[in-house]
Formats: structure tokens, sequence, C-alpha cells
């Protein structure tokens, strides 16, 4: 089992951290341990990464972790970005790794992969009441 990591599509949210700190350890390198949790706990980690940032993949096999439950959503993220599930993005947009079913948009206009965030805002201290 492997897990993949886009660092241009991570927000640092750091849900895979919150779901399984013994797995995702940003301390640690490699930063991600899979021999630290069996395949449910990897599986439960990666699919709450809201970016898309992680999949996993066994052998040939790369899980749809981004596949979503078909409900429209959008979230703002505290001091971060709008969380986006099942809104098409137009193709142009989504060739750096992205879905068009799970991704988040950059909020505070740093980053360098827009319309995506790239995480410039948590290392810029980016705050929502920020002016």
């Amino acid at each position: 089992m492997t897990v993949s990591y886009t660092p241009v599509l991570c927000s640092h949210a750091a849900e895979c951290q919150k779901s399984s700190a013994a797995i995702f350890d940003p301390a640690r390198k490699p930063w991600v341990d899979v021999s630290e949790g069996d395949l449910a706990e990897v599986f439960s980690a990666v699919g709450k990464c809201p970016s898309g940032a992680l999949s996993v993949q066994i052998g040939t096999l790369e899980s749809p972790m981004h596949l979503t439950d078909g409900e429209v959503d959008i979230r703002i993220e505290k001091n971060g970005p709008y969380r986006v599930r099942n809104i098409p993005i137009d193709s142009e947009f989504s060739t750096d790794g992205s879905t068009p079913s799970k991704f988040v948009l950059c909020r505070c206009g740093m980053s360098k992969n827009k319309p995506f965030c790239d995480g410039t805002h948590y290392d810029e201290k980016w705050r929502d009441d920020a002016g």
C-alpha cells in the first residue's frame, strides 16, 4: 500500500493528522508511515482530506478517495480555503492533479496555484479577520 501526496493541492487542514496522528506525522521523515495503521485507518484518514492531495494505491489499483457521496457542498474553513465537493470545475483548471469532485479554493489571495489553495495561507498565518 502506498499513500501519495500532491503538495500543491494541500490546504494544510490537517484532517489526516486529526484522523490518525500515528500514520500522518509531519515531524517524522517520511511523514506518512502506513505501517502505523491498518488498511481501514489509512483509507479513513485519506478520505477525510478535503483537498484531494492524498490518495491510496494498493498494487496497481488506485483508490478513488476523491469520490464523495454525491451531495453538493461548499464550506468555509476557518482561516483557510473554501472546501468544495461535487461541483464541476472547468478542465483547464484541473491540470495539477485536482479532481472535479473534491478540491479547495483559495480565499486568501496568496496561492501560487489559483484558483486552488496551496496552503500559503497557513505559512503566512492568514486569518479570516485580517484586513
